[in-house]
């Protein structure tokens, strides 16, 4: 991902987490667009989880590689070490918070935006999915954010 790219994405994250102050009382409009607002920074929230669990057990596997001839073991030599144990922990919370942020984003999906917040918060879930499969269209969307603080949208 390029600099700008990973920047937009930066941007896209602090826009929806400032989206909730930014809605403007619209009558009955107002709660379901704090429902998208909330879905949204859950979807972000529990996917900025999901990526730190990644990792950690990415990390776990190249010390286990390097210490153990990992990939030379069994899969019950495996699970015995403390480099195993420790896999298997993350791979049961990785797998609750992955069905948590599919719920997340069905909802987000399944919602209708009812200002320029919700649409931010709609495309910033788009951009960090688009971003996270290396797709040029993630600039195009992060972009778009940007665009619409350039064009006088704010959020504090």
């Amino acid at each position: 991902m390029s600099d700008r790219q990973s920047q937009l994405t930066t941007l896209s994250r602090r826009t929806v987490l400032g989206a909730a102050a930014a809605v403007s009382a619209q009558g009955g409009k107002v709660a379901a667009q704090d429902v998208l607002i909330e879905r949204a920074k859950a979807w972000l929230a529990l996917d900025a989880e999901a990526r730190r669990l990644m990792l950690r057990w990415a990390r776990l596997e190249t010390r286990a590689a390097r210490a153990l001839d990992w990939f030379n073991l069994s899969d019950e030599d495996q699970a015995s070490t403390s480099f195993g144990v420790e896999m298997a922990r993350i791979d049961r919370e990785l797998s609750l918070v992955l069905a948590r942020r599919g719920a997340e984003f069905e909802a987000v999906a399944g919602l209708k935006a009812q200002d320029l917040a919700g649409v931010a918060s709609k495309l910033a879930v788009a951009s960090r999915l688009l971003a996270q499969e290396d797709s040029p269209a993630a600039g195009i969307v992060a972009g778009a954010l940007a665009d619409m603080q350039d064009l006088g949208w704010s959020h504090p």
